[in-house]
Formats: C-alpha cells, structure tokens, sequence
C-alpha cells in the first residue's frame, strides 16, 4: 500500500469523500444536519463526498471533523492520531 506521500491529490481526496461519507452516514446524519453541525455549506459536503471538493482547506477538514466527532487527521488521511 503506498505512503500518504505517495498518494495523488485525486487519490487523497477520494479517500476523505470515502471516509466522509461512510462516517456521516454510520452517524444517520443527513448533508444538511452535518453542514449545521459543521458550519459549512451543504453544497460543499456534496462536492467533498463526489471527491470533486478541489484543495481542501485545513480550516475545513476541522469543522467538518468535529461534526463527525473525528480528529481531523483521521479525516484526512486515515491516521488514528
């Protein structure tokens, strides 16, 4: 399996739509619930779980990982920490 380094910004943003998605749903929340929970837009969780979302923002990432009650690293790469 290669290394986040090694990983294509298309890859790496399949990889949080997948685990966006899978984690909003294992929650039963729906896009608009987790943009409130997350204060984003709802158009932006659509586009982030299509993996059409573009460069990210850090800022983003952490408000959406809250939402999820996820660290923002796992929200971004996988890690645990």
């Amino acid at each position: 399996m290669p290394s986040d380094r090694d990983l294509t910004k298309q890859e790496l943003g399949a990889q949080l739509a997948r685990r966006l998605r899978e984690k909003r749903l294992a929650l039963g929340l729906s896009v608009d619930k987790l943009a409130a929970a997350a204060g984003t837009g709802r158009a932006q969780i659509v586009r982030l779980e299509r993996g059409s979302g573009g460069a990210t923002g850090l800022d983003t990432i952490a408000m959406l990982a809250k939402g999820l009650g996820v660290s923002p690293a796992w929200l971004a790469f996988g890690d645990s920490a």
